[in-house]
């Protein structure tokens, strides 16, 4: 937005310019007041020459105003495109962080259910082998007691995955 160009003023004319010629006939009073308005006609040059000075001193400090205000807006833009960029890249390394344990998550979970299920198997078997063998000697139960509680111990964690616990 652009102010428009300043208007030339016109040249002031000399307060004598002003003058009204007189005829040697005029009276005083007429005189008088003649050069009385005359002066007065000097003054409000005067003052508007002075007002000009001060309005074209006024409409260069808002100039100077308004350059360094958009200097300084075009350095808070700056700013905040690199606070934009920054914060997107730190949302993207959060989300990759989050999906990294995310995955390490899912991947201990399952190695837990995996070995659970080895774990059942294996006690399935043995109870198997042990009921349809006569030969099976309480010896080999025995020598394998964990196996006993493991069915049970495994089945809990399955069910609350909030025991996990994850390292970087």
């Amino acid at each position: 937005m652009a102010l428009p160009p300043p208007q030339p003023i016109p040249a002031s004319p000399s307060p004598n310019e002003h003058a009204i010629p007189l005829a040697p006939s005029t009276p005083a009073p007429h005189r008088a007041r003649l050069t009385s308005l005359e002066g007065q006609i000097a003054q409000l040059i005067a003052q508007r020459q002075s007002a000009e000075r001060r309005h074209r001193a006024e409409v260069a400090e808002l100039k100077g105003l308004l350059a360094e205000a958009r200097g300084r807006a075009e350095e808070g833009e700056g700013e905040v495109g690199r606070c934009r960029r920054e914060g997107e890249h730190m949302r993207q390394e959060l989300l990759d962080d989050h999906g990294l344990y995310a995955q390490r998550a899912q991947l201990a979970l399952l190695t837990e259910q995996l070995t659970a299920e080895s774990l059942r198997e294996e006690v399935r078997t043995l109870q198997i082998h042990s009921s349809t063998s006569p030969l099976a000697e309480k010896g080999d139960l025995a020598r394998r007691p964990e196996l006993d509680s493991q069915p049970s111990r495994l089945s809990a964690p399955l069910s609350d995955p909030g025991h996990l616990r994850l390292t970087p």
